[in-house]
């Protein structure tokens, strides 16, 4: 790689560090990753997941975040790291993706889709890193080997549908519905050889499947592999069953106001047809649609879930981008323009918040500064509740677990689990009925998080709250956040 290359990789590296600075200077504070790395914190004291905290996501998030956190040693500091290098690998992919497309400009094209992922990934909850921003890269990286012949693999058509099989496994262990990608991609693999097709979809599939053979080879060996296969194919099954009579229409308005997180790369994407006589644009298009396909199968809309779509935005975006310049003679201007719009749009709020806060904590000589209203809830109770390690959390992150140093009388930590309509069933038993056990095994405190009026599981919070004030005392609250203490136990001020 010569120099010119290196330096806008590494510019490149520099921008996506500071547009996601902001990630550096929160604690993790994500209800759903707060559970993920509580998981990886149990694996590596050797408590496999599913067992002691039960979350349906695969193995394979899980071991990416315990290696994290052996690097990096803080959830927080583990997880802005991870989203740092999962967001610098797929925009490389991107711009090899888009090097290969085999149009005019192609050059310019990936470049553009690479800092154009880079600004957008903070979007839709990017800068939370909950799965799809760990899957985009091992996915984006198996459709750039086998869609897209990347890395002097074209000799090699075996070896490549191997290693693209095995990104593609990877991208499995992280979030199962990338398996709506996945399918196809190993049919595609067949259809590039000229000879040995069904040997060369066998060996996509294979390698795809090789991780989890892995897995369920481990869970056996520990005498838990029900327990594994519940946990994934049995929950999601029971999810996907179960949303028939409850699955939500197609909300327009959230689909509007998530894909304007795209910007202009949403904007200029339908020019990118003026060059879909091209076969590797139609593949990119392929992508977007199945990605879209995917979003209206699980039929939710929630904002994390439409970041699947960056990926194949940026590119078409970028596709679009060129065009117009073409049509108007004026290359430079138009990238710029569009480049430094995104920016001022996207990013320029959050990397000016994240670098005052650098500022003002280390040069600035004030470590308290920004401190969110979850650092203040976990300050006031070690105060509270001291080193009592009996507690039980709802409607809060379970990442308080631990801060706290506590033991959840529950293996379902997310509450969301138990009182949602859509996310019960894949638990196959009532959450009503686990929240009462928990109640029976009088956890020292409880703390109660706040309930949006306006959700539609705001009856089962209440009745859970009904029946914790009639067993504990309350201490007040903190933020919103209600504090109650066992009946019987001594009061605060004596402890």
């Amino acid at each position: 790689m010569d120099r010119t290359k290196w330096g806008w990789v590494l510019a490149l590296l520099g921008m996506i560090l500071l547009v996601r600075v902001r990630s550096f200077t929160e604690t993790l504070e994500d209800g759903n990753v707060g559970l993920y790395f509580h998981i990886a914190t149990g694996w590596i004291h050797g408590q496999l997941p599913y067992i002691a905290s039960w979350e349906y996501k695969p193995p394979g998030l899980f071991a990416l975040l315990a290696l994290g956190l052996v690097i990096f040693q803080t959830p927080t500091l583990a997880c802005a790291a991870l989203s740092v290098l999962a967001v610098f690998a797929t925009s490389l992919v991107l711009y090899r993706i888009g090097r290969s497309l085999g149009v005019p400009f192609a050059r310019e094209i990936g470049l553009i889709a690479a800092a154009g992922y880079a600004m957008l990934s903070i979007e839709n909850d990017g800068l939370s890193g909950d799965a799809q921003l760990y899957v985009a890269p091992f996915l984006s990286g198996a459709l750039a080997i086998v869609a897209f012949g990347e890395w002097d693999c074209e000799r090699r058509p075996l070896l490549r549908t191997l290693l693209g099989g095995l990104l593609a496994g990877f991208a499995l262990q992280m979030k199962l519905t990338a398996l709506t990608i996945v399918v196809p991609l190993g049919i595609f693999a067949a259809l590039l050889s000229q000879r040995r097709r069904l040997s060369n979809a066998f060996a996509f599939m294979a390698a795809a499947l090789l991780p989890f053979g892995i897995e369920a080879a481990m869970y056996a060996h520990a005498g838990a592999l029900g327990v594994f296969s519940d946990a994934n194919a049995g929950a999601t099954l029971r999810r996907f069953l179960g949303r028939a009579a409850i699955h939500s229409p197609v909300d327009a308005d959230a689909w509007l106001t998530q894909l304007r997180s795209a910007g202009p790369f949403l904007e200029l994407a339908p020019l990118s047809v003026l060059v879909l006589r091209s076969p590797r644009v139609a593949i990119v298009w392929a992508w977007l649609v199945l990605q879209i396909g995917t979003l209206l199968l699980v039929g939710e809309y929630y904002q994390r879930n439409f970041y699947d779509l960056l990926a194949p935005l940026s590119l078409l975006g970028a596709i679009g981008v060129m065009q117009l310049a073409r049509l108007l003679a004026k290359p430079r201007t138009v990238i710029v323009s569009v480049l430094l719009g995104a920016f001022l749009f996207h990013d320029y709020y959050t990397m000016r918040v994240g670098l005052t806060r650098v500022f003002e904590r280390t040069l600035g000589g004030n470590p308290s500064f920004g401190r969110s209203n979850f650092e203040h809830l976990e300050l006031s109770l070690r105060h509270i509740i001291g080193t009592d390690r009996s507690i039980y959390v709802f409607q809060e992150p379970p990442i308080l677990y631990d801060d706290l140093g506590a033991e959840p009388p529950t293996r379902y930590l997310l509450s969301a689990d138990l009182i949602e309509p859509n996310l019960r069933p894949m638990l196959g038993f009532s959450g009503k009925d686990e929240l009462n056990r928990i109640l029976e095994r009088r956890p020292h405190y409880i703390i109660v998080g706040y309930a949006d009026r306006a959700r539609d599981d705001l009856d089962e919070v209440r009745a859970f709250e009904r029946s914790v004030v009639y067993r504990y005392r309350s201490l007040g609250s903190i933020n919103g956040v209600l504090i109650y203490q066992l009946a019987g136990l001594p009061p605060m001020r004596s402890r």
